[in-house]
């Protein structure tokens, strides 16, 4: 029961996943009601066809006696044997008419009526026959039989006209009750709308609340981070979602961010007295420190996440909100991933939250950039690195890279194992860089790249230096106007290189 609760829960997190459900039930709801009307429709309409059936074959079959009068008369008149045939066929005529009849939904009533029909018109039948036998015998009893053929006849058109009147009774009952049921249903339809309205209302009052709102502060509150205030706190929600997950993470950013500044504030002046054989084991604290500062700041630094909001709520405003949920979710993943502890990872997680970030770069750029990925399946799931080492790889290539470029680019994410050596590289078509800037960047000296600096590079190179104890683990190339390559030798799991 409680795995059960748990997976409701999962699955109930996303915002997006609660708009769907709502959204599903206001399609079943209508689908419903137009279900419910067409029944009635159907069955009034199947009733009202039937009925009129019915009757055009009870006047047919008047009619059809009617002819067989005519028929059998003016053959004993004139003894022409087309109208002796004409009899015979009308005869055939009624009598199937009289089956079908037979065959309808009719009432018990009328049931024994039409037998008193089929009964009468058998015997008529027969004294027409021997009327005409008579006739062709030159038996003057002909005139006897004719005459009761006659009054059998008149029987038959008084049943008839019996049997259209309980049918026009009956259709008349059955039209009160379907007014009735219209009426209802007019009552039913009333409160449906009704109903329906109160959802819309509900609906739109449920995303002003749970995710324009809420959007709208984070944006406010966003900039004020981006101008280095970073005491600002947003009002959480009640809401368990990636919404409110969004806005959680959100304050204790501001407030991690603020500690970590005072924190490296009191390092800084604590590293100034060290003395200088420690200076070196100083610097790798300092190092690691700043790498997770950097990282943190780099995923969720407030200039992006300023972005990123702004992405969102003018999404909102367009009325795109499937793209605003898809931001909001992979931002709540990005950032669920950044609030972990672990400090080494598997190469198969930095790839996901690295989607995540790509994801919401899309968003942004459009189809000016485009996504690459090549990986092995089952070495990526072996293979360990430090936290946070392939995003803002990623991220120095969309901004440096293809962001200059009007037309953007392509960034492509590749795993090779060349021989029993395995490596990750990270390419983009962009900009590229001069020789000179490449020189510095692979001496590990600050560079300026269209007036922003290249240090999250550099920070990531020494990290996966101290990682891995190997000065040359990473690798980058570049060419002006055609992209830039950073490829890097990956260790196993068990933390043994791959023979290289």
């Amino acid at each position: 029961m409680q795995k059960i609760k748990q997976k409701n829960e999962k699955f109930l997190f996303s915002v997006g996943t609660q708009l769907n459900i709502i959204l599903l039930a206001i399609f079943i709801i209508l689908c419903l009601y137009f279900s419910i009307t067409q029944f009635e429709y159907n069955k009034y309409t199947r009733s009202v066809t039937d009925n009129s059936n019915l009757t055009d074959k009870v006047v047919a079959l008047k009619k059809g006696i009617s002819d067989c009068e005519v028929s059998i008369e003016g053959y004993l008149q004139s003894g022409n044997r087309q109208k002796l045939s004409e009899f015979n066929d009308s005869v055939i005529t009624s009598q199937n008419l009289i089956k079908e009849i037979e065959k309808s939904n009719i009432s018990s009533e009328n049931y024994y009526l039409l037998k008193s029909i089929e009964m009468s018109f058998n015997n008529y039948f027969a004294e027409g026959c021997q009327a005409s036998f008579n006739y062709n015998t030159q038996n003057y009893e002909y005139f006897s039989r004719m005459y009761s053929a006659e009054i059998i006849q008149n029987y038959l058109q008084k049943y008839c006209d019996e049997l259209l009147t309980s049918l026009m009774q009956n259709q008349k009952k059955v039209n009160q009750k379907l007014n009735v049921r219209v009426r209802n249903l007019g009552f039913f339809s009333l409160a449906f709308m009704l109903c329906f309205l109160f959802l819309i209302l509900f609906f739109s009052v449920y995303i002003f609340r749970n995710i324009t709102h809420p959007l709208r502060l984070l944006v406010h509150q966003s900039r004020s981070v981006s101008l280095g205030n970073f005491k600002v706190q947003v009002k959480t929600l009640k809401n368990k979602n990636s919404m409110g997950l969004l806005i959680d993470t959100f304050n204790e950013m501001s407030q991690s961010i603020q500690k970590m500044l005072e924190r490296l504030q009191k390092q800084s002046l604590t590293e100034k007295r060290l003395i200088e054989e420690q200076k070196k084991n100083e610097e790798q604290e300092k190092l690691l420190n700043e790498a997770r500062f950097l990282a943190l700041q780099s995923q969720t630094n407030p200039h992006f996440l300023f972005n990123t909001l702004n992405s969102i709520s003018r999404m909102i405003t367009l009325e795109k909100n499937d793209d605003s949920l898809e931001m909001i979710d992979s931002l709540s993943s990005m950032l669920r991933y950044n609030l972990s502890s672990d400090a080494v990872v598997l190469l198969s997680e930095e790839i996901d939250v690295t989607k995540e970030y790509i994801a919401i770069q899309k968003k942004r750029f459009g189809k000016r950039l485009q996504f690459v990925l090549h990986v092995d399946e089952n070495l990526i799931n072996r293979v360990e690195l430090p936290k946070f080492i392939l995003q803002p790889l990623v991220e120095n290539a969309i901004v440096h890279g293809l962001e200059p470029l009007e037309k953007g680019g392509t960034i492509t994410i590749e795993t090779r194992l060349i021989g029993e050596n395995f490596y990750l590289s990270i390419q983009d078509n962009g900009k590229g860089m001069k020789p000179s800037m490449l020189q510095k960047l692979r001496e590990g000296k600050p560079i300026l790249f269209e007036n922003r600096s290249h240090l999250g590079f550099n920070n990531t190179k020494n990290r996966m230096v101290i990682f891995s104890g190997d000065p040359a683990v990473l690798k980058v190339e570049s060419e002006e106007n055609k992209g830039t390559t950073i490829t890097i030798r990956l260790v196993t799991k068990k933390g043994a290189e791959t023979d290289v």
